[in-house]
């Protein structure tokens, strides 16, 4: 991973997901029945870990406030990510 100047930033990047079968996958990258039909080139995240550059943390989903650009939310979780993500 390199920031916008094309350098590569210091320490981990986090990379945050509600999903534990991604977590799970991004640990273990065996190939099973249901994870064959996911490509080579998908598995970026994955070298990225091994490498020591990403690590995926859990996020629950009432937490993450990158739902406030992909889901329809009440006005109470609007402004709370809003407010996380420093938006007025």
């Amino acid at each position: 991973m390199t920031d916008i100047s094309g350098s590569a930033p210091e320490g981990l990047t986090p990379v945050y997901t509600d999903n534990q079968g991604t977590i799970a996958l991004t640990k273990n990258n065996i190939f099973h029945a249901r994870t064959k039909h996911i490509e080579i080139c998908h598995h970026y995240i994955h070298d990225t870990v091994e490498k020591g550059q990403t690590i995926v943390l859990y996020c629950p989903t009432d937490e993450m406030p990158a739902n406030l650009m992909t889901k329809v939310l009440p006005r109470v979780k609007l402004s709370k990510f809003t407010g996380m993500l420093g938006v007025r």
